[in-house]
């Protein structure tokens, strides 16, 4: 985070601030209007750039001002109708649901209000039963389909390489052929779950570990910053990257 002015005052100057920087100033009531400010700034820099229109978030929130909760709260505010403003519950019986709230902290308290219809875990493919429910209703055309779903996490669990499947009661072909079937067989949207956890509970990797699924682990400002900047699309390299950045590394040097 970075440090409030000897004012308790954010920095006019900043250009653009992460979500999870915004975020934090909240607890501070004297601050939350200008973090509003803030909050929609980056919104209307992001919105510009085309950033992230085609994402749907699957947010498992808690009682903190995380980095998962502030990329739930920025992703349906960038994406496209009729995904814009909406957030899937990471649960057993995931549910669609429209954000509430007029200012950053009313919608926060609202996305709060989510833990109790969550689970340890997810059934993603009620997840893209879901998606492929409100495009079918919605007459939606292939174009306008979410391009990526983005469950945000810290739960250990996926840090320990077990082999169990992401797609609950279902199987990656199973949800393709249902796609198909409604003429979106060429749309399945891909599935990115990004654990958040801080660094030192684990070290970054990004993996595939069945079809249609990436494994993301790990956060850092880097590593947050090449995501806006890639679209989302982060890969291996992007994590060794952000890795190697980290201060730790910066004193280090090659001896021939």
């Amino acid at each position: 985070m970075r440090e409030l002015t000897a004012a308790n005052e954010i920095d006019p100057d900043d250009a653009v601030l992460l979500p999870h920087d915004i975020l934090s100033y909240i607890k501070y009531p004297e601050l939350e209007q200008e973090a509003d400010v803030k909050w929609k700034k980056m919104v209307e820099v992001y919105s510009k750039q085309g950033k992230l229109k085609k994402w749907l978030a699957v947010c498992d929130v808690d009682n903190t001002l995380s980095a998962g909760l502030a990329l739930g709260l920025l992703l349906p505010q960038l994406s496209d109708e009729p995904w814009k403003g909406k957030v899937v519950t990471y649960s057993k019986n995931p549910q669609l649901h429209s954000i509430q709230g007029e200012d950053l902290n009313s919608r926060v308290e609202f996305m709060q209000t989510l833990i109790k219809s969550q689970d340890w875990t997810a059934d993603f493919g009620k997840v893209f039963d879901v998606i492929l429910e409100v495009a079918v209703n919605a007459n939606l055309k292939p174009d306008k389909m979410v391009k990526k779903v983005l469950a945000l996490t810290t739960y250990k669990h996926f840090l320990t390489g077990s082999n169990f499947s992401f797609w609950g009661e279902t199987d990656y072909e199973e949800i393709r052929n249902k796609y198909k079937e409604k003429g979106y067989g060429d749309v399945v949207p891909h599935l990115v779950i990004w654990n958040t956890i801080k660094p030192e509970y684990s070290a970054g990797h990004c993996r595939e570990p069945e079809p249609g699924v990436t494994l993301l682990s790990g956060f850092s400002y880097k590593l947050l910053e090449s995501f806006f900047e890639n679209d989302g699309d982060i890969g291996p390299d992007h994590v060794m990257e952000a890795a190697v950045s980290a201060p730790a590394y910066q004193t280090l040097a090659v001896v021939y």
